[in-house]
């Protein structure tokens, strides 16, 4: 309660990545593992087993995961609840 209320009053600015991410969590839930599975079955179709490669490959599935939920909810789940909304069935996001 008390972080939000220093966000709501301006005191602490949420840098706006973070926000992006907060508001495409369902989508990032639904996205993660799937796309996480995939890439770590290239990674092992490409005999990455160990070193800085893997570690580097694992950061950008990461990232990778993490923009594409971003894109996700703006594209798909964002313009479906609203679409639900005006049909009468009241989502909230």
């Amino acid at each position: 309660t008390g972080i939000v209320s220093y966000e709501l009053n301006k005191v602490v600015k949420v840098p706006g990545i973070l926000v992006s991410l907060g508001e495409a969590s369902y989508s990032l839930y639904l996205l993660h593992l799937p796309v996480m599975a995939a890439g770590v079955g290239i990674l092992a179709k490409l005999n990455l087993q160990a070193g800085m490669e893997v570690h580097a490959a694992v950061i950008v599935l990461l990232i990778g995961v993490c923009l594409g939920s971003i894109l996700f909810f703006k594209w798909i789940e964002k313009p479906l609840i609203s679409r639900l909304n005006r049909t009468g069935t009241k989502l909230k996001i």
